[in-house]
């Protein structure tokens, strides 16, 4: 009694995640998990006549939403399924460990087994349930098109049989095609309509699905505030029902948002709770991605060996799991790091593989990220037009897709490869929109940078400036200076560098208690 008085939130999680273990353990427990159709497991006899055969069903996905993707397997490979409902639903299942476990056409080629088997059989809330999952296959993979496309013939099959949840996962598998397509408001449209339609039939687990895609679309748009909370409040929802490994997931969201801050100490704090959710959980997928997380939380936090260590880590193991548009996110950081040790061999080489794992389903953010760090390494080159063109692209890009956090980073170089040039008037203005943008977003990576470029060019201390005149970029300023620099002080150095240390990194980028390797 004292420890709950103490500490009931605490206790309230310790418990959820023991009863949970239990149900993950012995799997005819499985009514603890929390869902109703989960109790029907040990009570054949007092089945419906259309439900009697289905706990083996059950079993299997309690697994899957467990992220036990090995017990999922053997329940998969243990049941022997009484009909041809049965049998695409065992396919369904193989499909969902498949693209877990980040094995996205293997898990596409079980998804199609089973809209074939769902079809013949005239089961259309299954048919429309095996579209969804490959629209989300193909949405890891990269091929977005796909997913949209996929998504959208689900929503209409699942709307064909009135099937209310079904329609609310279509619409959420739509938002996030949208989302990484397009980035229009639509996106936020779709999430709503599948929270509300979640929340009129009490689907506790949907709705928290709902909110980790709209925290991410929301952290995107640079609103931070509301993403964090909406992330927290699908981290409550998913420990409310013990689905550990969309925990991890949470909690990886919170770690962007945290980063993207400057916040290291607390992007490295949750993103080490993902590894060990997910190491728990056995997802390899979203282990890797906590040690991307890490090894990007390191880098702003100019901890450059220990960022290369976590992020090779990352590469290893999803090079293993064959996830390519996720190794091409890898690989641009480590492009990065190569440049800001000033090894552009090392830069040259990562750039290549970064471009040989996209394709041309590469979504605007992975096209921005890529142009973006190939004008950096441009830059460093020594090559300001080549960099230029790049970095163009990448603003490009970013734009179209939405994602603002990219565009001032962007936008901060295309400044210094203007000053490279020794066009004054481009500086201050491309440095000028990427303090204004990154300051909306709290992009501190972006604000830094391009403060940091100010202040150097106008007090004459930067060697990549090209021959700018402090005073012609003094002018400039002043005649359309930055949101947060009065006319008067637009043209002082020291202006740029206060804004520049207030939104630097500081020194928890060094007390980060990072987890280790291996």
């Amino acid at each position: 009694m004292d420890r709950i008085e103490r500490d009931p939130s605490a206790w309230a999680a310790e418990t959820v995640r023991a009863v949970y273990g239990v149900g993950r353990r012995y799997p005819r427990l499985a009514a603890l998990y929390g869902r109703v159709r989960y109790a029907w497991i040990d009570l054949p006899d007092a089945c419906p006549d259309d439900l009697r055969d289905r706990p083996p069903e059950w079993v299997s996905r309690m697994y899957v939403d467990a992220g036990d993707l090995d017990g999922a397997t053997e329940a998969l490979d243990a049941w022997r399924p009484a009909d041809e409902r049965g049998a695409a639903e065992r396919q369904r299942g193989y499909g969902d460990v498949a693209r877990r476990r980040g094995q996205y056409d293997a898990a596409r080629d079980r998804f199609e087994r089973a809209a074939e088997r769902f079809a013949a059989a005239g089961d259309r809330e299954g048919l429309a349930a095996a579209v969804r999952g490959r629209a989300q296959a193909a949405h890891f993979d990269g091929d977005y098109e796909t997913a949209y496309e996929a998504a959208s013939r689900a929503y209409a099959i699942a709307a064909g049989a009135d099937d209310p949840i079904g329609m609310a996962k279509a619409l959420m598998d739509v938002g996030n095609a949208l989302d990484a397509l397009d980035g229009t408001d639509a996106v936020l449209d779709h999430y709503r309509v599948a929270g509300d339609l979640f929340r009129a039939h009490d689907a506790t687990h949907g709705e928290a699905n709902v909110r980790t895609n709209l925290a991410v679309a929301l952290r995107r748009r640079g609103d931070l505030d509301a993403a964090k909370r909406t992330a927290n409040r699908a981290l409550d929802g998913y420990r409310t029902v013990g689905d550990e490994h969309r925990e991890a997931i949470s909690l990886l969201n919170l770690a962007a948002v945290a980063e993207q801050r400057g916040a290291v100490g607390e992007a490295v704090a949750h993103a080490s709770e993902a590894r060990a959710v997910a190491e728990e959980v056995g997802s390899e997928m979203y282990e890797a991605f906590a040690l991307s997380h890490l090894g990007s939380a390191a880098y702003v936090g100019g901890d450059l060996d220990r960022a290369e260590r976590f992020l090779a880590d990352a590469l290893d193991r999803l090079d293993a799991l064959d996830a390519d548009a996720r190794c091409a996110m890898v690989t641009a950081m480590l492009v990065e790091v190569a440049i800001d040790r000033a090894d552009l061999s090392a830069a040259e080489r990562r750039l290549e593989r970064t471009a040989s794992l996209l394709d041309d389903h590469a979504g605007h953010k992975r096209l921005a990220e890529t142009d973006r760090v190939r004008g950096r390494l441009a830059l460093a080159r020594g090559d300001p037009d080549a960099a230029t063109a790049a970095l163009r692209s990448a603003v490009d890009a970013a734009r179209e897709g939405g994602f603002t956090q990219v565009e001032a980073e962007a936008l901060a170089s295309l400044g210094a490869a203007a000053a490279a040039r020794g066009d004054a008037d481009a500086a201050a203005d491309r440095l000028t929109a990427a303090l204004d943008l990154g300051r909306r977003v709290e992009g501190a990576v972006a604000v830094v940078t391009a403060a940091d470029r100010l202040a150097e060019l106008l007090s004459g201390e930067s060697d990549e400036s090209g021959g700018v005149d402090p005073g012609a970029l003094g002018e400039a300023l002043r005649a359309s200076p930055p949101d947060a620099v009065s006319p008067e002080s637009a043209a002082d150095p020291a202006a740029y560098r206060e804004i520049a240390d207030r939104w630097r990194v500081d020194g928890d980028g060094v007390a980060a208690t990072y987890p280790a390797l291996g």
